[in-house]
């Protein structure tokens, strides 16, 4: 999915993400420097500070309320972009 939305240019970059418009029903995806892609979700709602996005609320299958990589259920969480580690892959 990564690699499709970078060739559509739908992609926003995890040094981009605070800046860059992006829109609830996008997706997003979490980046792990020793995994790579590992996680991904729907943007809910975006928290905008000062005209910079600090965070998203979002939808997330394949977890649990613990947060575990493998659960059973899905989950709404509010994620922070401030960590570096979050992707967006625009819906048109």
């Amino acid at each position: 999915m990564v690699k499709e939305a970078k060739t559509r240019n739908l992609y926003i970059d995890m040094t981009q993400v605070q800046t860059h418009l992006f829109k609830p029903g996008d997706f997003f995806v979490i980046f792990d420097k020793n995994l790579g892609y590992t996680h991904i979700g729907i943007v809910l709602s975006i928290v905008v500070e000062n005209g910079v996005a600090t965070m998203i609320n979002t939808v997330e299958g394949n977890t649990n309320d613990e947060g575990l990589a493998e659960g059973f259920e899905w989950c709404m969480r509010t994620r922070s972009l401030k960590k570096g580690n979050v992707a967006i892959l625009k819906i048109k």
